[in-house]
């Protein structure tokens, strides 16, 4: 279960990774592509330019009497002559400026997303797992699964029973710092279980073999519900109702 979860955050997080790098691939090819300049043909003026065409007669030299030739003034709106060029449109502020907006949010998603990754992955190094439980004490491990389950311990009558604890819905609850629990302790817990005159039993170890199954059909023969919990169920689930 564990693994499952590591995989799919894992590729929770490709995935919103390739999202956010779209937009800054597309804002990157866009910027890397020189903006064509379009030349504009000449287009024809309504007073298009004369060039001078030689007279028959030499042109006269002004006289002082004679009016001077008035230099024409730039008028506002100039036609453009043939040699003008079109120039291309600039892109406008507010479109520029979505485009920061969006690369901004994408990588502010990027950067969540790494951080999130690096906490999940440093609150997994530092949490519980099932090799640092193994290696903690008979006691140090009973105590954790009680409050895993928010349970109580067994008073010393109920431990010379083989109880262990109470869940916190009163059920007797065993617990067992193995790997390989079978029919033989199914079959124990739950004639400690008769005992107690208790209807429920919780069973919580590392692994099950194949046969504790067997004993917990057996059980359920005799009127007995006994769960079988594994620890990394208990590290996996928040909360369990037993």
């Amino acid at each position: 279960m564990n693994k499952t979860k590591t995989k799919f955050l894992a590729g929770l997080i490709v995935f919103v990774l390739f999202i956010g790098i779209i937009p800054l691939t597309v804002q990157c090819q866009s910027e890397s592509e020189p903006t064509p300049t379009v030349t504009a043909e000449p287009e024809p003026t309504d007073k298009p330019t004369e060039t001078p065409k030689p007279t028959d007669k030499p042109s006269e030299t002004p006289k002082p009497t004679d009016k001077p030739s008035e230099t024409p003034k730039p008028t506002d709106n100039s036609q453009p002559t043939s040699a003008s060029t079109r120039r291309p449109t600039p892109t406008p502020k507010s479109s520029q400026a979505d485009s920061l907006f969006l690369i901004e949010i994408a990588v502010g998603v990027l950067v969540l997303c790494v951080v999130a990754f690096l906490g999940f992955m440093f609150i997994r190094k530092r949490g519980p797992n099932e090799k640092k439980l193994r290696k903690l004490s008979s006691s140090e491990f009973n105590t954790w699964v009680l409050k895993r389950l928010a349970g109580k311990p067994a008073s010393s009558m109920d431990a010379s029973f083989g109880i262990d604890g109470f869940t916190s819905l009163g059920y007797p609850l065993s617990i067992k710092q193995s790997d390989n629990v079978g029919m033989n302790s199914i079959d124990l817990f739950a004639a400690s279980v008769a005992r107690s005159k208790a209807r429920n039993g919780v069973i919580v170890a590392f692994g099950f073999s194949d046969d504790a199954i067997r004993g917990k059909v057996r059980a359920r023969r005799g009127g007995l519900d006994i769960q079988m919990l594994t620890v990394q169920e208990l590290l996996d689930t928040k909360r369990f109702n037993v």
